[in-house]
C-alpha cells in the first residue's frame, strides 16, 4: 500500500542484482560437488550474463536519450535522430581554414561545440545559450591527424601552405581535419583541443568512429554492387 505503479515496476530490475547475492550464499552453504552447487553456479552465470545485458540496454537507452536532448536544442538537426544512431563524443574545439579569407567565417580562430555520431560530425557554434548548426558532415568522407604527424602527400596542402600564426602550428594541443574526396571538397581545417591531452583523446576516438564509418559505407556499396550482378 502507497507504493507508486513507477516503483512497483521497478522492482524485478532492482531484484537481479540480489539474486546472485542469494545464489552465491546457497552455493556455500551446499556440499562441494553436489547437485545444488551446480545448480548455484549455473543460475549464477546466467544471471550475471542477464545483469550484464540489462545494464548495457540501460546505457543505450540514456545514450539514445541524451542524444535526443543534445539535438533537439540545436536548430535544424532534428532529422538526425534516429534509433540506430548514437552520440559518441563530445568537444570545444577551436577551428580555421588557413585557406579561407578573414572575411569568411571559417578563416577566423573561433570556438565551436563538436558532436561526433556513429555516422556525422556536427560543427555547432554558439547561440544565445545554446548553439546552432555550422556544419555537417558525413565521417566517412573526413580524415583526422594529430599535428605532429605528417599526412598522405595527396592532403599535404597544410605542409605547402604559408600560415599567417606560424607560432601555433607546432603547439601539441593542434590536430587537422580534411576532407578525402577531391570531387566534393571540403577544405581542411586547423583545430585547437583545450589541452595536448584532449586533443589525443579527440583524434583517437575520432579516427576509430572514421574507420568504423568507412566500413560500414564500403559494407554498403558492396551488397549494393552484389544485388545488382544478382538481379543482371
Amino acid at each position: 500500500r502507497g507504493v507508486k505503479l513507477q516503483a512497483l515496476l521497478f522492482r524485478p530490475v532492482q531484484r537481479l542484482c540480489v539474486y546472485p547475492l542469494l545464489l552465491e550464499r546457497m552455493k556455500k552453504s551446499s556440499q562441494p560437488e553436489s547437485q545444488m552447487r551446480t545448480t548455484c553456479e549455473s543460475a549464477f552465470a546466467a544471471l550475471q550474463e542477464l545483469n550484464s545485458e540489462v545494464n548495457e540496454r540501460v546505457r543505450q537507452m540514456e545514450a539514445r536519450l541524451h542524444m535526443t536532448a543534445v539535438l533537439l536544442l540545436v536548430e535544424g538537426v532534428d532529422h538526425l535522430i534516429e534509433a540506430g544512431r548514437l552520440l559518441h563524443l563530445e568537444a570545444l574545439v577551436d577551428m580555421k581554414s588557413p585557406t579561407a579569407s578573414t572575411l569568411n567565417a571559417w578563416g577566423r580562430r573561433a570556438t565551436y561545440k563538436w558532436y561526433v555520431f556513429s555516422d556525422y560530425l556536427l560543427v555547432c557554434r554558439p547561440k544565445g545559450e545554446g548553439f546552432a548548426k555550422k556544419a555537417l558532415w558525413p565521417l566517412a568522407a573526413l580524415r583526422v591527424a594529430a599535428a605532429n604527424t605528417t599526412p598522405p602527400e595527396t592532403h599535404a596542402s597544410f605542409a605547402k601552405k604559408p600560415e599567417r600564426d606560424k607560432s601555433e602550428r607546432d603547439k601539441a594541443e593542434v590536430f587537422r581535419v580534411w576532407h578525402e574526396e577531391k570531387e566534393k571538397p571540403l577544405g581542411e581545417f586547423k583545430c585547437w583541443a583545450q589541452s595536448e591531452t584532449d586533443m589525443l583523446a579527440v583524434v583517437q576516438r575520432l579516427q576509430v568512429l572514421i574507420d568504423a564509418a568507412v566500413e560500414q559505407r564500403d559494407d554498403m556499396i558492396q551488397r549494393g554492387m552484389n544485388r545488382l550482378t544478382l538481379e543482371g
